[in-house]
């Protein structure tokens, strides 16, 4: 998506507005997409902490693709929720990952 936005966003404003949502969907989908393997299988042993942690990304990137696609947020003076949203997304992956390390180890986040 992000090479469709790339080309075609000097056609038109609204043309390049489009492709810009499609490109921010693309990388939201993406980020969560790289999430749930790892989550799914690093906690498959442990089924709550493992939906608990899928359902936290796939909350943070349902709200990630509403303030991509909805032209309200597009607005310069939602630029900072926009931003924090995508942050949020994105340093979510602590919480598992700080999980991980104090019950299973480094070495098990290594060898697994």
């Amino acid at each position: 998506m992000s090479f469709l936005f790339h080309t075609v966003a000097c056609h038109s404003d609204s043309v390049g507005k489009l492709f810009s949502k499609l490109d921010y969907t693309g990388i939201t989908l993406l980020i969560v997409g790289s999430f749930i393997p790892w989550l799914y299988y690093g906690f498959y042993c442990r089924p709550q902490p493992m939906i608990i942690y899928i359902t936290m990304i796939s909350v943070l990137g349902l709200l990630a693709m509403i303030v991509s696609l909805w032209d309200k947020f597009a607005q310069p003076k939602y630029r900072a929720i926009r931003a924090g949203v995508f942050v949020a997304m994105g340093l979510s992956a602590i919480f598992p990952a700080a999980h991980m390390l104090i019950v299973d180890g480094l070495e098990f986040m290594y060898k697994k």
